[in-house]
């Protein structure tokens, strides 16, 4: 099923945030009785928009933490190359 998500936005401090929270939280589905109709929610978190202007800060934090700590960096090209010259499951040498 192929359904389309539709955003709605609550307070966070509101009821119903508290409750898809708890729902969240335990993994199950929680159904909510309008009076009108009952409608069962599966609740779970979801992650947050990708940003690229935080993964351009990662990046550039994470540069040099391989000679930092100690990487030969020659040993690590000598050994991904070795590695890549093998026959693996799924992915023959070429």
């Amino acid at each position: 099923m192929n359904a389309r998500l539709h955003d709605y936005k609550v307070t966070s401090d509101s009821e119903t945030a508290r409750l898809l929270r708890e729902a969240a939280a335990s993994a199950d589905p929680i159904r909510v009785d309008t009076g009108d109709a009952v409608y069962r929610v599966d609740a779970h978190e979801t992650r947050k928009p990708y940003d690229p202007e935080r993964m351009i800060q990662a990046i550039y934090a994470s540069a040099g933490i391989l000679k930092r700590a100690g990487v030969d960096a020659e040993q690590l090209e000598k050994d991904i190359y070795a590695d890549r010259t093998q026959n693996s499951t799924g992915r023959p040498a070429e």
